[in-house]
């Protein structure tokens, strides 16, 4: 009887020991993954990061070019309005 007890024991006590070998395994598997991941994430956020400066200079450039064009127009409109009302009081001459 304690023949079969002791083998028993010994056979739990290896498969545990297997278990926890491929527990550990798996741990490490996961731990290597997570690793990836993180840099991975990593260069993500930079890489989002940078795009959203540029995005952000972008805006930028182009609200002062909108502006110019808006200033650039509004000469313009005022160098017409200018000649309009001297062609319309020479014409009422």
């Amino acid at each position: 009887m304690e023949d079969k007890t002791f083998e028993l024991l010994t056979k739990l006590y290896s498969e545990f020991v297997q278990f926890k070998n491929e527990v550990n395994e798996f741990k490490s598997d996961i731990t290597e993954k997570v690793n990836k991941n993180n840099l991975v994430l990593e260069d993500v956020q930079d890489k989002l990061h940078e795009m959203s400066e540029i995005q952000e200079s972008h805006y930028e450039e182009n609200q002062r070019h909108h502006q110019e064009i808006v200033e650039l127009l509004t000469e313009k409109i005022t160098t017409v309005e200018i000649a309009v009302k001297n062609a319309n009081i020479k014409a009422v001459k």
